[in-house]
């Protein structure tokens, strides 16, 4: 059976982990000093939530690592793909929705609107049960299962046996139609960041204004996301280090990124983050 080498294991978990606690650490600050009037006003609660996503993310590294090192397990590939799908949404869906917040209130021009934090925890809500929806729909109508791929490479040893090369995947019959469904609900919400970035721009209220970040940050999302997905579909199945590195260095970019970008600012004082 093939897995992930020892080294690529040791790199993939060893980013993942240091991306964890630098977002363990943001998410400290951002609480212990909560109360500091221009963290106040910018949220500390869906900075939080935006935390904990960046971390899920991570966490998804380091199972993602686990399972191809120690070889696919059923339970450690559901865990994968429910902390990936549960931390995108709570990160950008947080940097979304403050960015509704900015829209609705400076866009509002026939009467005086008030968004508190609890109507932004309402939206990533809503974000995160559509994930349920689909994440329950994938487990009752089309659960992955474990299954054993034939690689083409074959090594000739000296008597004349063949060893072949196989890998145990987690997989369902439309993996396809349901990684299409995923991307594109999640595509969906980054045209919408990109829509309340650019209505926003305008806008230098610097306690409130989050346009100029989140452009920053979908633009990061974005291509990131790209890559990943086309590492996804176009790197061999049985290229695991190749896979694995790739790909864990691509969602650890990303959320670490998010994570300087929304926490960075507030932490030195110069009003930068979201």
């Amino acid at each position: 059976l093939v897995h992930a080498s020892l080294v690529s294991a040791v790199v993939s978990g060893g980013l993942s982990a240091c991306g964890a606690c630098l977002t363990l650490a943001a998410m400290a600050v951002n609480l212990w000093f909560r109360k500091v009037p221009y963290i106040r006003l910018s949220s500390p609660i869906v900075n939080t939530i935006i935390g904990l996503g960046c971390l899920l993310c991570h966490a998804s590294c380091l199972i993602m690592t686990f399972n191809a090192y120690m070889g696919s397990q059923l339970g450690l590939c559901w865990s994968q793909l429910l902390c990936l799908i549960t931390g995108y949404s709570c990160a950008f869906g947080g940097i979304l929705a403050k960015t509704w917040r900015v829209h609705r209130i400076f866009t509002n021009k026939m009467r005086l609107t008030t968004i508190k934090d609890w109507h932004l925890c309402m939206v990533i809500a809503a974000i995160l049960l559509m994930d349920a929806g689909l994440l329950l729909a994938l487990g009752l109508l089309d659960s992955p299962a474990l299954a054993v791929k034939r690689l083409s490479e074959q090594d000739m040893i000296s008597d004349g046996a063949v060893v072949l090369h196989k890998l145990v995947v987690c997989q369902s019959s439309s993996e396809v139609l349901w990684k299409g469904l995923i991307i594109g609900m999640k595509a969906v919400f980054l045209l919408f960041g990109i829509f309340f970035a650019w209505e926003t721009r305008t806008i230098h209220v610097e306690a409130l204004n989050d346009s100029k970040v989140i452009g920053i940050c979908v633009y990061n999302t974005t291509v990131m996301g790209l890559i990943g997905v086309v590492l996804e579909f176009a790197l061999p199945i049985g290229s695991v280090d190749l896979r694995l590195v790739l790909l864990t260095c691509c969602i650890n970019i990303c959320s670490a990124t998010t994570v300087l970008l929304v926490f960075g600012g507030k932490v030195g004082g110069q009003g930068v983050g979201c």
